[in-house]
């Protein structure tokens, strides 16, 4: 059985890509269980699947900023100030929803 592309060659290849069904992501704290299904979440919207993101243990303004660190690959801050409005503005466009 072959699931849809996670977005990462090396992910298909171990895991078979995305299967459908319930994924439960656990693991300690600050070992990037929130930063992993981020990334995951808008790699699946950049293909143009609508998704939800939610985190029980951050606001917003932190997963969008978790957002902009996997969309320029990296530390925002490291970006000039219209490169961050870009992507923002690029990410703006896809079908992704925050869930406060």
């Amino acid at each position: 059985m072959q699931g849809i592309p996670l977005g990462s060659n090396k992910l298909d290849r171990v895991l078979g890509g995305l299967m459908p069904g319930l994924w439960v992501v656990t693991g300690d704290t600050g070992h990037g269980k929130t930063t992993w299904c981020t990334w995951l979440l808008m790699k699946q919207a950049q293909r143009g699947t609508s998704v939800m993101l939610t985190s029980f243990e951050q606001r917003p303004i932190g997963t969008v900023q978790k957002l902009l660190r996997a969309y320029v690959g990296g530390d925002f801050t490291k970006v000039t100030e219209e490169e961050r409005r870009e992507a923002l503005s690029d990410m703006g466009k896809l079908p992704m929803h925050i869930f406060d």
